[in-house]
């Protein structure tokens, strides 16, 4: 079960609802949202922005040295769907499980790990700082 692989990947501590806020909720699904778009348009600065911590080392090579990544992902996330399954919050952030429905019906399950980070200017800002592909049907 998904929920059960969450705690092993990320060993985190749940936190108690009353420390889950809405408006958290909010900003991450913003967050998530502008990082499917990046995805979908092959946009790897956009990718860049809302990505940190272990992911973003793992990727910048990637991101920043392979002109063609861009395009690869574009096409290979063109007229796909993203819908955000669930969202617990732990101690060091929040865990979101994600669907990516293709147009040919086959689904990719992830879970996200994503951490707080205030912003100089002021609120808070979302980024994902892990990744783990669960499934897929294709």
């Amino acid at each position: 079960m998904i929920l059960t692989g969450i705690a092993v990947i990320f060993s985190m501590a749940v936190m108690s609802p009353s420390t889950v806020f809405s408006s958290d909720d909010d900003l991450i699904r913003a967050s998530l949202k502008k990082f499917f778009a990046a995805l979908q348009s092959g946009d790897v600065t956009a990718i860049e922005s809302v990505i940190g911590g272990e992911l973003l080392e793992e990727t910048s090579v990637l991101l920043r040295n392979n002109k063609e990544y861009g395009d690869y992902l574009r096409s290979y996330y063109t007229n796909s769907e993203f819908q955000v399954e669930n969202i617990i919050h732990v101690t060091d952030g929040a865990v979101v499980d994600v669907s990516v429905i293709f147009e040919n019906g086959d689904r990719e399950q992830f879970t996200f790990l994503l951490a707080k980070k205030q912003m100089p200017a002021g609120g808070d800002s979302w980024h994902i700082v892990k990744q783990k592909r669960l499934s897929s049907d294709s």
